[in-house]
């Protein structure tokens, strides 16, 4: 063909994707100028079909730039803040597909270049556009050297080139519209990969891209399962962190207020194990499932997991600080393991994308580490951990296996036990009955080796008793002392708790209440107002909390201002004693009331306290130089809460209608207008997760809170109205909601919380309190964009006094011994053995095995077991006259039930599965086969001590219903009987008159309890009757083949199923 001078360089340059006057473009094509009279009509359609890879490598070349310009843009900015991941049906951790991630919401098609696997595959990209570019060049020289070759010829050694521009541009057209980045990049690319085999070159650059966005993933992995670190600064990989606390990139970056990812630096129990539970989740909507499984995907988020944990212990890398190793290559083996057999695994992670089958690499490398990881970690617990010390020693104490200690146990609180509990009966307890109980065990200990005693008394001071009531209702504060703490400006008067204000002018703000005299001191208005439950309150499940409470008005006809109101904080938090809290206010008043320079609330506690490892970033940041007689304490500063703010405003009356009514203004009660109320509900989380941040102003260290839901509400607010706020929590739906009144069916504010996931709960339980803070006060909430600059909290004049009049807390899920209609637990039987349990301090790293869940699974055998052998005890001690066949016959019958359903749990069930689990964990070589051997221990205990057959459960309840009222009538009947013998014997004529007198009495008390008895005997056969029928029907479908076991034992001559149809 004949090309004019200068036209042939023309579609040389439309080639790469210039046009000019022989080539033109339009929206999806290049096309030939219709005007191009030189060629004929199949010279146009060739050259049409040829100058197509111009156009698509224009298009590639522009995605390429706007991809590469976004990556570095991106990587010059902080990582994004957005909501916390949630649970899913993978498991507790691992946020589900549906539900917010760590990661921000999906970006708009501009934004697309902010992913690194992206950038990798356009890097891929960019090379295969370089072969492109370097054949134009060899294509030009061909035709300078023959300039006669045909057209034809253009069209063949372009041929290649042109499938495989165009099946990249369809790619990159769908990766552009669907905002494909991480995972699901990888999985688009991969099944585009094979889904071409015809073209060898096709096939071999559509598998380039694979490599260079694989490259990415094995880094990450390498990352994490070998150095325990996240290399993810734009959210794409699978494991991310709850709370969406992605760390600065740097040295140092914070995560619960430690910088947690210098592994150098020792991290707290709590904080530790906050990590390993809660703080790193599986996102399952990001795994690349064509290439890694989702079950590999769990075992390489247990392993960088893992790997932290031995990495603070020194157990991992050989290096101690661990910084060198994350920013050694990432393309070879590392440097610094120090296990040899890991380096080849390492690089073949690496090369994984460049091997024939990566799948394979990919699974078999994460399954080599894995399984050595398993190992390190296990020998870390099991053997230097003494894990098995620790395991027997929770069989002593929670499975009763220490049954001298108990029995002094019961024997000691058989007088408390007797009656309902007592407000402050976990203190009467503890420092009674269960001292005496462990002093007993310490000296048992007498003539062994004094390093075997000390190891004992070491674990037997990890174990302390607890009592959490399941209801607390206060009906007024008169005689409650020992039931709350107050904590700065709080006392009790009038039947009410009275919060003051501990800052500002007291002149103005306390002129009107009955603190005024305290809150003028200098050390009175330094202090804030709090009032606490004294004992914890369990809120992992659901439950309904009432408090009411009223404002104080400014005096009648005393100076106002516009507008006056109060704001108070519900909180729930474990981390803090209210006695720690109390004492941490007093020792802040006495250090400023000497004129010391003090660091900020709590910070004279130390490392004391509920959460048992404390650091100083928990403990508030020092104040310099400041002048803090107006700084109030707000309930932020306890570092980890969760808060539902009411904030409740009153426009006096005489000022709606005029705005002159500003501060020095008389108001006019009886001027004819009705004040107004505005009711503000908030809640709001308080995390250190969430960080903190220092204020300029203040040198203060304000923590981070996110803002779930808010609620406003306008309503008359005459003056001396009480108020009613309930709160409701369903633990199975995840909600929180608050209502104004007692019956109010619509929710003021609602938010989406689970309790037990959110904040550090001590076995589902937490303090509760109420906290008052300033109108003014300021929050620092997450994500906010130009916050103002942190001021300090101050009371002012339109900050007015509240009083609560009423409190109360009730579970809506009552535990296995609760009684469903009031008033049947006369005596508290049921109350002790619901609300009794047990804490065990687990030492690091202990709660990978032995976390909060099997503890509360623990508590349930230990409440049963305790009930069971206090029964027993009492019907042992009980004194029966021998005339009495009756009560006889139904102790024998009773005791022999009770004490051969104790024995079967003892020694059938609880002993023989402990020793099983002993010989697996001794002879295991992995810490997966640790972890299997005591979750199979604790559900062979919980299903055989039938705690997961509630029918069978709640009759066995009932048969220790049945002996304890026996234990009641029993005594009755006898010195009723005594009293009836002694008066019939005595042969005087002025006794025998009186006793003639008393006779009729006597008689009938006897033929009461007699029938009393009857009864009881009725009821204990029904019940036995019912629960071997039970038993019976269950072995016999081979639901529990352990039954023939306790069948045997209770009825082994048939002498309770001698009356059962056949």
């Amino acid at each position: 063909w004949h090309c004019p001078g200068g036209k042939m360089q023309e579609v040389l340059l439309a080639l790469v994707g210039h046009t000019g006057g022989l080539i033109l473009e339009t929206e999806d094509r290049f096309i030939v100028n219709p005007d191009a009279k030189f060629l004929t009509e199949p010279e146009k359609l060739i050259l049409a079909r040829t100058v197509q890879s111009g156009y698509y490598c224009k298009q590639l070349g522009e995605f390429s730039a706007r991809v590469r310009e976004k990556h570095f843009k991106s990587s010059l900015q902080a990582p994004s803040t957005s909501t916390p991941a949630k649970s899913s049906k993978f498991g507790r951790h691992e946020a589900s597909a549906g539900a917010a991630s760590e990661v921000s919401p999906p970006q708009k098609k501009c934004e697309v270049g902010c992913s690194h696997a992206l950038y990798a595959a356009t890097r891929k990209l960019e090379e295969i556009l370089d072969q492109y570019s370097e054949k134009l060049v060899k294509l030009e020289s061909e035709l300078a050297e023959e300039p006669n070759l045909p057209l034809t010829h253009l069209e063949w050694r372009l041929g290649d080139d042109l499938l495989v521009l165009r099946v990249l541009h369809a790619l990159v057209q769908r990766i552009d519209e669907q905002v494909l980045r991480g995972g699901p990049l990888l999985d688009f690319l991969w099944q585009a990969a094979a889904s071409f085999s015809g073209n060898s070159n096709l096939h071999s650059n559509l598998w380039r891209m694979v490599s260079g966005a694989g490259q990415v993933l094995a880094n990450q992995l390498v990352g994490w399962m070998i150095y325990g670190r996240l290399i993810d600064p734009q959210a794409e990989f699978f494991v991310g962190r709850v709370w969406d606390h992605q760390p600065h990139w740097e040295p140092g970056s914070a995560l619960f207020g430690l910088p947690i990812d210098n592994f150098s630096k020792p991290l707290g129990a709590m904080e530790a194990q906050r990590e390993w539970e809660s703080n790193f989740c599986l996102m399952s909507e990001k795994v690349p499932q064509l290439i890694i499984s989702l079950e590999s995907a769990k075992k390489v988020l247990f392993v960088g997991k893992a790997v932290r944990v031995l990495l603070r212990s020194g157990k991992w890398l050989s290096k101690p600080d661990v910084h060198v190793g994350i920013d050694a290559d990432l393309q070879g083996a590392p440097r610094d393991l120090t296990v040899a057999s890991l380096v080849s695994e390492v690089a073949l992670l690496h090369k994984s994308f460049d091997a024939k089958s990566p799948v394979h690499v990919l699974e078999h490398s994460v399954e080599a580490v894995r399984k050595h990881v398993a190992s390190e970690l296990r020998q870390l617990v099991v053997e230097e951990s003494n894990l098995v010390r620790h395991l027997e020693a929770l069989k002593g104490f929670y499975l009763l296996g220490y049954g001298d200690v108990f029995q002094t146990f019961l024997e000691a609180a058989r007088e408390l036990l007797s009656r309902r509990p007592p407000p402050d009966a976990e203190v009467i307890i503890s420092h009674g009955p269960w001292s005496l109980a462990v002093s007993e065990l310490e000296a048992a200990l007498e003539g062994r080796s004094s390093t075997e005693v000390l190891k004992q008394r070491a674990l037997s001071s990890r174990f302390e008793v607890r009592f959490v009531p399941q209801q607390l209702e206060l009906q007024s504060f008169n005689d409650c002392a020992r039931q709350v703490k107050l904590i700065g400006m709080v006392r009790l008067a009038g039947g009410a708790a009275e919060l003051g204000l501990g800052g500002g002018d007291s002149r103005t703000v306390m002129s009107t209440t009955a603190s005024a005299t305290s809150s003028s001191s200098s050390m009175g208005s330094r202090q804030s107002a709090m009032l606490w439950l004294a004992t914890r309150q369990r809120v992992a499940r659901s439950f309904t909390h009432i408090f009411s409470f009223q404002l104080h008005a400014p005096a009648l006809g005393a100076p106002t201002v516009a507008e006056y109101g109060c704001r108070f904080a519900w909180c729930c938090q474990h981390r803090w004693t209210p006695s720690e809290l109390q004492r941490a206010k007093h020792l802040e008043g006495l250090v400023d009331e000497v004129g010391t320079q003090r660091g900020g609330f709590l910070s004279g506690l130390g490392t004391s306290g509920a959460s048992g490892h404390r650091s100083s970033h928990q403990l508030g940041s020092p104040t310099r130089g400041m002048d803090r007689s107006a700084y109030v304490s707000t309930w932020t500063s306890i570092g980890e809460c969760l808060a539902v703010e009411v904030t409740f405003c009153v426009i006096p009356s005489g000022t709606h209608s005029s705005s002159s009514g500003g501060v020095g203004s008389t108001g006019n009660s009886n001027s004819g207008f009705n004040p107004l109320g505005e009711l503000k509900v908030a809640v709001y989380i308080c995390h250190p997760g969430l960080g903190s941040l220092d204020s300029k102003s203040s040198s203060r260290l304000e923590s981070l809170v996110h803002c779930l839901s808010t609620g406003t509400m306008t309503m008359p607010a005459p003056r001396g109205k009480v108020h009613t706020i309930r709160l409701e929590y369903t633990a199975g739906q995840r909600s929180l909601r608050i209502f104004l009144g007692m019956d109010s069916t619509e929710a003021l504010c609602e938010a989406e919380v689970d309790l037990e996931q959110t904040i550090a709960l001590h076995l589902g339980s937490a303090y509760l309190g109420l906290c008052l803070l300033p109108l003014d006060h300021e929050h620092r909430l997450v994500g906010e964009t130009n916050p103002p600059d942190l001021k300090e909290a101050k009371y002012t004049s339109r900050d007015r006094p509240i009083s609560v009049t009423s409190w109360s807390h009730e579970l809506l899920e009552k535990s296995d011994y609760s009684l469903r209609r009031s008033g049947e637990d006369a005596l508290g039987l049921e109350t002790w053995f619901s609300c009794l349990e047990l804490d065990y301090n687990v030492p690091w790293p202990l709660p990978l095995v032995l976390p909060q869940s099997a503890l509360a699974n623990y508590n349930r055998v230990f409440q049963l077991l305790l009930a069971f052998r206090h029964v027993h005890m009492e019907l042992q001690a009980l004194t029966l006259p021998r005339g009495d066949l009756l009560a006889w016959a139904l102790r024998h019958e009773i005791a022999f039930f009770l004490s051969q359903i104790l024995q079967y749990f003892q020694q059938d069930v609880v002993e023989v599965a402990h020793q099983k689990m002993l010989r697996i964990i001794q002879s295991s070589d992995s810490f997966d086969v640790v972890v299997c051997a005591h979750e199979e221990f604790m559900g062979t205990v919980m299903t055989h001590c039938f705690l997961r057959t509630p029918e069978l459960h709640a009759l066995l309840m009932s048969a220790l219903r049945t002996a304890i009222l026996f234990c009641r009538v029993a005594p009755t009947s006898t010195l009723a009987g005594s009293k009836a013998a002694a008066s019939a014997s005595k042969s005087t004529s002025a006794t025998r008159s009186h006793s003639q007198a008393r006779a009729p009495h006597s008689v009938a008390s006897s033929g009461r309890r007699g029938t009393e008895l009857r009864r009881l005997q009725t009821d204990f056969e029904t019940i036995t009757s019912s629960v071997l029928r039970m038993m019976h029907s269950m072995h016999r479908v081979g639901m529990h083949t352990h039954l023939s076991k306790v069948l045997l034992r209770l009825d082994y001559n048939g002498y309770f199923s001698g009356s059962l149809d056949p």
